[in-house]
């Protein structure tokens, strides 16, 4: 699973270097390093990467449901803290 996560991920580096504004990609690569912190790289710098896809996507759209469902399983603490509407 490990091996096919760090895939997946490679290939969302891709489709966002193509396309920067690519919001669910971001959405999609934030799940992505998640899982691959909480499984099987629990660096620092898995939890940056996640940080910063998170981070790009609420930079682009911050309302899109699928940003604030990706920043809600991310890190529900930080989700929690969230300044709300």
């Amino acid at each position: 699973m490990a091996a096919s996560m760090r895939d997946a991920v490679a290939l969302l580096e891709q489709a966002v270097h193509l396309d920067p504004n690519f919001t669910l990609a971001y959405c999609v690569s934030t799940e992505a390093h998640d899982t691959l912190y909480h499984l099987f790289d629990p660096s620092p710098e898995r939890r940056a990467l996640a940080d910063a896809a998170i981070n790009n996507a609420l930079r682009i759209q911050p309302d899109l449901p699928e940003v604030r469902l990706a920043y809600a399983r991310f890190d529900p603490l930080l989700a929690e803290l969230a300044p709300r509407d």
